[in-house]
């Protein structure tokens, strides 16, 4: 089963597990959900951003009577009242772009704890790239 992680899940823990006992749902419970969970949150929060922009689906989708903010801001900017349109299309726009800040804090994290605190191998000196 492929996975949206990067490097793929390794085997041994699988097979050490199952050799200690554990069923599948322990083994999954216990070992691959942890090791995925970076994976997941991150594919929880684009999928939450990218749903939380899309007007179609939500005009298509929702009940009648039922306001979504997309469509509020979509209303009310089609009657040109962009004043009273402005707070909820801000609203989108701050609950879009908090996720995306996060992830890239996560992801900034993970990439200097995989580094190590010695390898300093990817940072440039600026002094020795100059001409």
């Amino acid at each position: 089963m492929p996975l949206a992680s990067n490097p793929p899940l390794p085997t041994h823990p699988k097979r050490a597990a199952r050799t200690l006992g554990s069923g599948p749902m322990a083994t999954l419970k216990r070992v691959h959900l942890p090791m995925m969970k970076g994976s997941i949150m991150t594919a929880a929060l684009l999928v939450f951003v990218d749903c939380m922009k899309e007007l179609p689906m939500t005009v298509v989708l929702r009940p009648f009577g039922f306001e979504t903010l997309a469509t509020f801001v979509h209303q009310y900017a089609s009657d040109e009242l962009l004043p009273e349109a402005s707070l909820a299309g801000l609203s989108i726009v701050a609950a879009g772009i908090i996720p995306v800040l996060l992830l890239t804090l996560t992801i900034a994290r993970s990439r200097t704890a995989q580094a190590g605190p010695g390898d300093d191998a990817h940072l440039i000196n600026i002094e020795e790239a100059a001409p």
